[in-house]
């Protein structure tokens, strides 16, 4: 099958649909897939990839300097100051996501479908 060559004519600006569900904690905690994965609170625990049971008490964690080493593998760790999803950075997330996506449209377009797009689950 032939692909037909992509123009202003045979294309529409792609939509996004924004979703800031990971800033609010109750969104996360309630999504077996996002639980625990989030700050809102300095001293408690989230988790990297697939970690045991979620460990009590105050650490050590073992996940080193996060602010200038990434954090590989299952792991659990504790949440610092500079960890935390404050109501300042959502707001500030937010904002500047939204602004920038007012553009962005504007620079991809696609070929639009007869049919609604399907996604697969997929955690990725």
């Amino acid at each position: 099958r032939r692909l037909s060559v992509l123009a202003e004519n045979n294309t529409a600006p792609i939509r996004f649909h924004l979703n800031f569900d990971t800033l609010y904690e109750d969104k996360v905690q309630a999504n077996p897939f996002t639980k625990d994965r989030y700050c809102f609170r300095e001293g408690e625990w989230f988790r990297i990839g697939y970690p045991g049971e979620k460990p009590s008490g105050s650490g050590p964690d073992g996940c080193g300097d996060r602010t200038t080493t990434a954090v590989h593998g299952d792991k659990w760790c504790l949440c610092t100051v500079t960890d935390l999803i404050t109501d300042q950075m959502r707001n500030f997330v937010i904002h500047a996501t939204t602004e920038v996506m007012k553009q962005v449209p504007g620079f991809f377009s696609v070929k639009p479908l007869e049919d609604k797009l399907k996604f697969r689950n997929f955690e990725g």
